[in-house]
């Protein structure tokens, strides 16, 4: 568990990760062992196979979940922001189960934003030009356009602007 660095750093926290998905689990924990904080120490493709490991670790992440260990569910954390995600871990360790908040969404509680709709309103908010977005993120032109469109449309607006305005409303950041 949770051990001061060989030099007298700060204790690395010891992580274990859960998903059916083989694919999400492995990008899980590289995302996770990336940061020096935390330490990947288990990997399981189910909560029944990751109880022998519930003593080795300090919090859980994954999707569903074991409600006494401590956890962080990634069902609605970006992972396209990694360094939101690891303080997630952190607070988990630290503390209590951490539920993730919900993603931004319509005002009808209908789907959230996905990560990419959100990006592209992020880079919109930024200045950037749809061409310039799309060079970004390694993608075509057309599908920022779509996108947006798909954001402007969950989040019920007419405009670019007011779905920018929209999402930080959403986010907090007014």
């Amino acid at each position: 568990m949770s051990a001061a660095g060989q030099d007298g750093s700060a204790a690395v926290v010891v992580v274990g990760v859960v998903d059916a998905r083989r694919l999400v689990r492995d990008q899980l924990g590289a995302l996770l062992d990336a940061d020096p904080r935390l330490r990947v120490a288990a990997v399981h493709a189910d909560w029944a196979a990751a109880a022998d490991d519930f003593g080795r670790t300090d919090v859980w992440v994954g999707a569903g979940g074991a409600a006494h260990v401590p956890q962080v569910s990634v069902e609605h954390l970006d992972v396209g922001r990694p360094r939101e995600l690891c303080d997630h871990v952190l607070a988990a360790a630290s503390g209590p189960v951490v539920p993730a908040a919900p993603p931004e969404g319509r005002a009808d509680g209908g789907p959230p934003l996905s990560a990419r709709e959100r990006t592209v309103l992020e880079s919109v908010a930024g200045g950037l030009t749809a061409a310039e977005i799309a060079v970004e993120l390694g993608i075509s032109t057309k599908a920022v356009e779509n996108a947006r469109r798909r954001a402007m449309t969950k989040l019920g607006v007419d405009t670019q602007v007011a779905a920018v305005r929209r999402l930080f409303e959403l986010r907090g950041d007014r």
